[in-house]
């Protein structure tokens, strides 16, 4: 099979060339997370984003500080 023949070829010979390099699809997603990530913020907004973060596991800890009391109190009104 020759070069001439290939219909790959020919179809990759016609897709546009005009796309970004590999290293700036990369480069340019990777530039705009770090300026996002030390961009001057208020302090209200750092703790209010830090409030969100720490709620989840401080409810989570309350759901198993709730769940475990429960328990205990189950098992120790089984026993006597």
């Amino acid at each position: 099979m020759t070069n001439d023949d290939d219909d790959l070829l020919r179809a990759l010979g016609r897709l546009p060339r005009d796309v970004a390099p590999p290293d700036r699809l990369v480069r340019d997603p990777a530039r705009a997370a770090f300026v996002r990530a030390f961009q001057k913020t208020s302090p209200l907004e750092r703790f209010l984003h830090t409030g969100a973060r720490a709620s989840v596991p401080v409810v989570l800890a309350g759901v198993v500080g709730l769940y475990l009391f429960w328990a205990f109190a189950a098992a120790i009104a089984v026993v006597q």
